[in-house]
């Protein structure tokens, strides 16, 4: 992906065709449900910044995109015409950026959505599903295989019946993947209930009630829909069955919690994806309630997991490798009061963070080891009285640091950190906050390590501003335009090269959100989003993958 500079003219070979056909398409085959090969002519990607907004009527939300080194933004989507308050409600980007999927819906309250791909070079959309009016399966899941080949997508009928297809890009080759199911009326839904891509396109798992009892199983299925298997095992009488699941990194396991002896008794499970090696990987010796916050470590080596002492109100913070072996409690000791959770693996896999109250009953702080459970420390600084860290702790992208916010040198005035994770080089890099207002509402980090945005009323008491500063605390600039009094920036995201920033505010117009781009040493600040109509706004927005 290419960062945005306004500034630059937009590359010729960029150029949307009103039929969405592209000289420079190239061919891609796919499998249909006979395992034929298909052949789907695919568009050129376009970079830029993609978005839903009611730019040209008030409520009638679409899609739009705002390509690399331009300012007028291009529509995509298609309203039907008939019905009223019809809307684009969402939308998925494919990750080669040459389609975008989106959902619209509206009437009726919402009761049906119609399913739409249009190739991001533009064009006429093509109906994938659902019907608003709510007489044919309406839509409300759908995903991208992350190679881009299928989408998948769950139909929700109005007798709730679910079913779970995928489609080529194109429209082409829609085809039915999971199995059938009981044919016995119930009164609660039956079918599918979640769909899970493996990280390889290959194999798609999902849970559903597909027998006569109202547990969910857990069954993975070839995308072409070959070599349907379900991988969970028999469940007791009085099970709710399977949830939490998760593909391992390298799309060769599953994991997922299952009451398989007794009603809510979850223990966790991993299982290859052809169903073998069926394995309950938590430890006998770890007693208790096991948390639905567990995390893969990136490399797929260890599964991390929270374990409770005393039915659920605290955690320890255990790892295990993906075989079920080696089971290790990694955190410090809990108490029947105190505990750890929000487990956060490190890139790299070597780091393990979390937050615990082990030094002071319900005080936050913050924690990195080793998968080991060596090298244990509390890495965020000393708190002043009746401080916490926050939740929303991230690790840089190289792994070499950690951000955090915390009330950690005055109370009740959250700032934003950064530390290693052996806990050395702690730094508040969010400057001197004028006011007491001046907290930290969001911030991540650029995607090149070297820089952490942030949102916050840091320099005044009337805006809330976009700032960034590098990870030392060096170089804070405000990266957002001015803002008269009592206007905000509301989010915001990275470019992938870290070069720009984009975000959304009411800095022209109050109470119209328009969206602008600037580049990460704000300069070349421009708005993206066109003329809005009266009282329309930016719903949802992503730079191309």
């Amino acid at each position: 992906m290419k960062g945005i500079n306004y500034l630059l003219i937009l590359f010729s070979f960029l150029i949307a065709g009103c039929s969405g056909s592209n000289n420079d398409a190239l061919p891609s085959t796919n499998n249909d449900s006979t395992g034929n090969t298909q052949t789907t002519v695919n568009p050129a990607p376009v970079s830029g910044v993609y978005f839903i907004a009611d730019k040209n009527a008030y409520r009638f939300d679409e899609l739009y995109v705002t390509e690399t080194g331009q300012t007028t933004p291009r529509k995509l989507s298609k309203l039907p015409d008939y019905g009223f308050d019809l809307k684009v409600i969402d939308f998925k980007l494919s990750p080669d950026n040459q389609w975008v999927a989106y959902l619209i819906g509206g009437l009726f309250g919402g009761a049906g959505n119609e399913l739409y791909i249009v190739p991001t070079v533009g064009g006429e959309p093509i109906f994938i599903a659902g019907d608003v009016l709510g007489q044919v399966p309406s839509t409300n899941w759908y995903e991208w295989a992350p190679d881009s080949s299928k989408l998948a997508f769950i139909t929700y009928h109005y007798t709730v019946k679910h079913n779970l297809f995928v489609t080529n890009p194109d429209g082409t080759g829609i085809n039915r993947v999971s199995a059938d199911f009981d044919p016995i009326d119930h009164s609660s839904p039956r079918g599918v209930y979640k769909s899970y891509w493996s990280p390889d396109s290959q194999y798609i798992a999902y849970t559903g009630r597909l027998g006569a009892t109202s547990q969910y199983e857990l069954y993975v299925v070839r995308q072409n829909g070959t070599d349907h298997e379900k991988i969970s095992q028999t469940l007791s009488a009085n099970s709710l069955g399977v949830q939490a699941v998760t593909w391992s990194p390298d799309a060769q396991k599953l994991s997922f919690l299952a009451d398989y002896n007794a009603w809510l008794d979850y223990d966790l499970y991993t299982v290859n994806r052809d169903g073998n090696a069926h394995i309950k990987i938590t430890d006998n010796s770890v007693v208790g309630t096991i948390g639905s916050d567990y995390r893969w470590s990136p490399d797929s080596i260890y599964l991390a997991y929270g374990a409770s002492l005393n039915g659920g109100q605290t955690f320890e913070i255990y790892t295990v490798h993906s075989d079920g072996t080696n089971t290790i409690k990694v955190s410090g000791n809990a108490t029947a009061t105190q505990g750890a959770g929000g487990i956060t693996w490190s890139p790299d896999s070597n780091y393990l963070a979390y937050l615990a109250d082990f030094a002071t009953e319900d005080v936050y702080e913050l924690y990195a080891t080793k998968p080991d459970g060596t090298a244990d420390i509390k890495v965020s600084g000393l708190l002043v009285a009746n401080g916490n860290v926050l939740t929303n702790y991230a690790w840089s992208p190289d792994s070499s640091h950690l951000a955090y916010v915390a009330d950690q040198d005055t109370d009740n005035l959250f700032e934003l950190y950064t530390v290693k994770p052996n806990g050395l080089d702690n730094v508040k890099i969010s400057g001197p906050a004028i006011t007491s207002l001046g907290q930290i509402d969001e911030f991540s980090w650029s995607p090149n390590n070297e820089r952490v945005g942030f949102r916050s009323f840091l320099l005044t008491n009337s805006n809330v501003e976009l700032y960034s500063v590098n990870r030392d605390g060096t170089n804070l600039i405000t990266n957002s335009g001015f803002l008269d009094i009592n206007r905000h920036v509301q989010s915001f995201i990275w470019s992938e090269d870290a070069s720009s920033m984009v975000y959304t505010a009411n800095q022209d117009t109050d109470n119209v959100i328009e969206l602008y781009a600037v580049n990460s040493d704000a300069t070349g600040l421009v708005k993206i989003s066109g003329d809005p109509f009266l009282g329309g706004s930016i719903k949802k927005y992503q730079f191309e993958n």
